[in-house]
């Protein structure tokens, strides 16, 4: 708080800790919160300035302090203000599975907090948020708390696949909202469009398998929106464990599906193949406008991936590099002075890459680590942080 400038990392990781780190040194800013179950997903700041942090544990355990829920907590004391989703604890639910790997969404406008879970609910409600900047106090008092439960025995015409999916009915990647519409994928296939006014779904669309990273949205024009979203290989491997994954572009306002590319993958049990990652879109004003980028893991080999540049309207491949190692960390563009777009891509060998956003080039590499890089880059001016999941530090990188 007396540093003049500063620039402060929050970051909920597995080992059930909430650390804060100053951007500049990575030294420790304040105390770590400690709640003992993992994070896997990625927590959500308050967009209005608020002190509040949310976020929510990504596994589960029968001790009943760990036992898995979505937390509101306040940045001013570290203490958990709300609670809710514990596990087991809601009848609602479809799926048994109570984790959280998304990011919740806030309204600033209306103060109401969209919540995703994998339990196969999505959590709406109003904060009722009281906060004074000048005592140095802030409080939630949640209230209309409204769930939304997805039937998929509504859209299967076989009952038997309908029921066989039930265990992957659930929300683990995070969902993007626009013009009061919610948009998001059900593990077992389904991408949805759900109208958070009334909360009826308003369009589906078949995207073939369980996804586990999230939707791109990218807006044209107040009638024109399109999102990008693609699957990992569970559902249509093979005997041999292989299959396409594929990837989509989907109408924003009618679901129709106006793109699909695939590559033939390996999945491994635990550790799935495919597309485990968010995709990236450049931005209107870039020398990538027009294209969506996004990295496939276990192709070619069972070790190795490949990162892929498709055009938005041809939905065809402008560029692809081959990688010696698979990756389910989401590729993060950033933008020089000039707006010409760079990736940063992380892999399961240690290795950040940063190539040519237009053409796919290489222009620079960096081994940190020879662990796997589960996590995503975040990227604040030409820093780049990101954790490793194997040597279990978070490392702060500059880029030039």
């Amino acid at each position: 708080k007396e540093k003049d400038n500063l620039v402060e990392v929050i970051y909920p990781t597995e080992d059930g800790n909430i650390y804060f780190l100053d951007l500049e040194t990575g030294e420790a800013t304040r105390d770590k919160i400690v709640l003992n179950v993992p994070f896997k997903g990625t927590g959500s700041i308050d967009p209005r300035g608020y002190p509040l942090l949310y976020c929510g544990s990504g596994d589960q355990y029968e001790n009943d302090s760990q036992k898995s829920r979505a937390f509101i907590i306040s940045l001013i004391n570290g203490r958990v203000l709300y609670e809710f989703g514990k596990q087991d604890t809601d009848p609602f639910a479809r799926r048994k599975w109570y984790a959280y790997d998304s990011a919740p969404l806030i309204d600033a406008e209306t103060d109401t907090l969209i919540y995703p879970a994998e339990n196969g609910i999505i959590y709406t409600m109003k904060l009722n948020t009281v906060y004074d900047p000048a005592l140095g106090s802030i409080s939630v008092n949640p209230s209309d708390i409204v769930k939304f439960r997805y039937d998929c025995n509504n859209i299967y015409d076989d009952i038997d696949k309908a029921d066989a999916t039930h265990k992957w009915q659930g929300y683990e990647g995070s969902a993007v909202a626009w013009n009061g519409h919610l948009y998001l994928s059900s593990n077992d296939g389904m991408f949805q469009c759900i109208d958070l006014n009334t909360m009826r779904v308003v369009w589906v669309a078949n995207t073939e398998d369980d996804t586990n990273g999230s939707p791109v949205l990218d807006v044209i024009s107040e009638n024109e929106a399109y999102l990008y979203v693609g699957t990992s290989l569970h559902f249509n491997k093979d005997k041999n464990n292989m299959g396409i994954a594929p990837f989509f572009k989907i109408d924003a306002m009618t679901g129709e599906i106006k793109g699909r590319y695939g590559l033939e993958v390996f999945t491994v049990s635990g550790v799935s193949g495919g597309i485990q990652a968010t995709a990236v879109v450049g931005r209107a004003d870039s020398n990538i406008s027009d294209l969506v980028i996004v990295p496939i893991a276990r192709y070619g080999t069972k070790d190795a991936g490949i990162l892929v540049a498709l055009d938005k309207e041809t939905f065809t491949e402008r560029w692809k590099v081959e990688m010696d190692a698979y990756t389910w960390s989401s590729p993060t563009v950033i933008y020089d002075t000039q707006n010409r777009g760079y990736i940063l891509q992380a892999d399961a060998k240690g290795y950040i890459t940063l190539y040519d956003g237009a053409t796919g080039e290489q222009r620079g590499v960096l081994r940190p680590t020879d662990s796997n890089f589960e996590a995503s880059p975040a990227v604040f001016g030409n820093m780049l942080v990101v954790g490793c999941r194997g040597d279990q530090k978070i490392f702060g990188i500059r880029i030039n």
